[in-house]
């Protein structure tokens, strides 16, 4: 499960510069930074018309029960459940992140990211509820640099794929199946 993640640009100028912009093209929008949340708006990548394009789209499907929403989606499934399945096939999207978080049994929260400190991608899909764009993030068995802290992970989308990714569903269904790359972690 992935239940948090981290975003931050302030390594990145270029990618701040671009938060400036969409701060002022979408003003209704916050575009929440640091430690992100169920419910809180974040920058996804995701291809429209044709384009990939970085946009800001708020985390959380809503659910049957109105109090809560659904983050995760499992990979396994992705093509099977009703309410993810156009989605996948449709508007896959990658989430922005410096890493995600996750806790083991004794509640000990850990930070999990790559070892060049580069953004991981989280792979995810999107809807349009009302008129706001909100997506999931999909997960799949831990790897071995997590298994011991959490059973599930994201689905990483490595960069030199994130093309693929947005665009060729044959590619995407490949991905959801790939080995994990492994990562690094730090007590939180």
């Amino acid at each position: 499960m992935c239940g948090r993640f981290q975003f931050t640009c302030e390594n990145n100028p270029k990618l701040a510069e671009k938060i400036c912009q969409l701060k002022q093209d979408y003003p209704q929008y916050s575009i929440s930074t640091g430690e992100i949340f169920p419910t809180n708006s974040a920058l996804v990548a995701f291809e429209q018309q044709e384009k990939i394009v970085i946009g800001i789209q708020y985390w959380g499907f809503p659910h049957f029960k109105k109090s809560n929403v659904i983050i995760n989606a499992r990979a396994e499934t992705i093509t099977q459940k009703k309410l993810f399945q156009d989605s996948f096939l449709h508007r896959r999207c990658a989430v922005l992140s410096s890493g995600f978080y996750e806790w083991d049994t004794q509640k000990q929260k850990y930070f999990f990211y790559d070892s060049d400190h580069s953004y991981v991608y989280l792979g995810g899909i999107y809807q349009t509820f009302g008129q706001i764009d909100k997506f999931v993030i999909l997960t799949t068995p831990a790897n071995q640099s997590i298994s011991d802290i959490h059973h599930r992970m994201p689905v990483l989308i490595p960069r030199k794929q994130l093309i693929s990714w947005l665009t060729d569903t044959d590619q995407a269904l490949q991905m959801i199946q790939n080995k994990q790359p492994l990562l690094q972690r730090q007590v939180v």
